[in-house]
């Protein structure tokens, strides 16, 4: 990608912090209108308004942060429709890696204290202690609700912050660069909305192991527990201040005695509960000199052990996308030909699926002497896009060198019609890939299924499984689709279209 693609995309990332401070200050703004609008219809004189304004606001701040955050909901949710879960990454994660999650977020807590008394020694994290803490006494002194402040920093802040932190801004950031650097720069982000050096001095690093494990699970499901963990035990050591129980007292001291040995127990337990969650999920990136399988799913087409299992080649110089839907009960539907297909050029290129990397399945090969990455995008047909982009991007592979494979219900099952580039037609694939490259110049394969039959609706055709002699066709057609590949590496797309184009198999 471009430098410019690259400031684009860290200026998006940056609006999303900016939108979310935004609903703050509107939410802020309407709470004092409406304060002093109700002062005034009570006669109160001006000069007592303006003093009593403030201990208002600070006694309904909790309530006004739950409409702020509902606000930045419905502003991201009317932004991206339906989209939203996926941008956010709201989506199935192992059950091992949520409860490592939330146990982490126990275990994190002892060293945020940690972090927090070493930093203290800094004049400048000092200050910032005192003026926080002025503040957090204020809002106290207010009377505000228990229940609106436990709602909107256990349930509330860890929902809004992982989608703003973890799902909008690391999503949009390792599109562009490093997932390292995505990772970092959405952890100092965390860290700048919450407005003050003391809490950046924990809130940073707990940003940036959140996104490592957002990332590694591709979900932020389990970050949503571990920020609700952290948050919890806040109000754990705490509990004694809000059910007026002796300063200093048994009690006291009872319940910051069990929320430590919590955080004691969570550290060993989460570092098990996460090996074994990470043991079970396919690393995102290549590790060189190690690779491990994808998960397992029903395939037409077996593949072959490739004979240099565990090495990983240089940079691709093209990709060949199969478009499809994962899992066992999508892979014999006619929907799934781009993946039957790229099973088929995996089978004859003697190479194997082995890797989960930019929410893909991958395999690599070398076809006519150029380097190829085959990707099987894992986000489903609609956002297929997503995978795209961010293996184009990571290998700064142009539109042009990406050959896309995916059903077509124009043509019958075995005639298949080679493009240079041009609309969607239809295809929910195919529009997600270009707007996520922003392109339309990317050749493709189309493949034909066949018509649905009258009185049929489209979702169910696709969707459903081809008869035999249907799919005999289909893969009948199979090895001129592999001569199409093989033509497209060579540059002699147009000429390959000459050859096949039409031709019934």
């Amino acid at each position: 990608m471009k430098k410019q693609g690259v400031g684009k995309t860290i200026f998006s990332a940056v609006g999303y912090v900016l939108l979310f401070l935004a609903c703050q200050f509107v939410a802020g703004f309407v709470a004092e209108g409406v304060i002093m609008f109700s002062f005034a219809l009570s006669g109160m004189p001006m000069d007592e308004m303006m003093e009593a304004v403030v201990p208002a606001y600070n006694g309904m701040l909790y309530e006004i942060t739950l409409a702020s955050g509902l606000i930045f909901l419905g502003a991201v949710a009317l932004m991206h429709r339906a989209a939203l879960p996926e941008k956010a990454t709201v989506r199935k994660a192992p059950a091992s890696a949520v409860l490592a999650g939330l146990l982490l977020g126990f275990a994190s807590y002892l060293g945020a204290l940690l972090l927090m008394q070493v930093s203290l020694l800094i004049p400048a994290v000092q200050a910032s202690q005192e003026s926080y803490m002025q503040q957090h006494d204020a809002v106290s002194n207010a009377g505000g609700s228990l229940w609106a402040e436990m709602l909107y920093a256990c349930i509330f802040a860890p929902l809004v912050e992982e989608i703003l932190c973890r799902g909008l801004i690391l999503g949009k950031l390792k599109q562009a660069i490093k997932p390292v650097f995505a990772i970092i720069l959405s952890g100092v982000l965390f860290g700048l909305i919450h407005g003050n050096l003391y809490q950046m001095v924990f809130t940073v690093p707990l940003g940036i192991l959140f996104g490592w494990i957002a990332y590694r699970f591709d979900s932020i499901l389990p970050t949503v527990l571990a920020h609700f963990g952290f948050n919890a035990c806040n109000y754990f050591v705490r509990i004694g201040e809000y059910f007026d129980f002796p300063a200093g007292g048994d009690w006291e001291a009872f319940f910051i005695l069990v929320t430590y040995l919590l955080c004691l127990f969570s550290i060993p337990m989460g570092i098990l509960l996460l090996r074994s969650a990470l043991a079970r999920t396919p690393h995102p990136l290549p590790v060189k000199g190690k690779t491990e399988s994808a998960s397992p799913e029903a395939e037409i087409f077996p593949t072959t052990p490739s004979a240099d299992k565990g090495e990983t080649m240089a940079a691709p110089e093209i990709i060949v996308v199969g478009l499809g839907n994962p899992g066992e009960k999508y892979a014999s539907n006619r929907h799934n030909c781009g993946f039957m297909a790229l099973d088929y050029i995996a089978l004859r290129q003697n190479t194997e699926f082995k890797s989960l990397r930019f929410r893909a399945l991958t395999a690599e090969t070398v076809i006519e002497g150029k380097k190829a990455l085959l990707l099987k995008p894992q986000t489903f047909m609609n956002s297929s896009g997503e995978a795209v982009r961010e293996a184009a991007a990571f290998y700064k592979i142009p539109p042009e060198k990406v050959l896309v494979i995916f059903d077509d219900i124009s043509f019958q099952p075995g005639v298949f019609r080679i493009r240079q580039s041009g609309s969607a037609g239809g295809h929910n694939g195919i529009k997600s890939i270009i707007s996520c490259l922003g392109s339309d110049a990317f050749p493709r394969v189309k493949m034909g299924v066949g018509t649905p039959p009258p009185g049929w609706e489209l979702m169910n055709w696709v969707l459903g499984n081809p008869p035999k002699e249907d799919l005999d066709h289909i893969i009948a057609s199979m090895e001129d689709v592999y001569g199409a590949v093989k033509a497209f590496a060579r540059d002699e797309l147009e000429r390959a279209a000459a050859s096949f184009n039409g031709k019934q198999h």
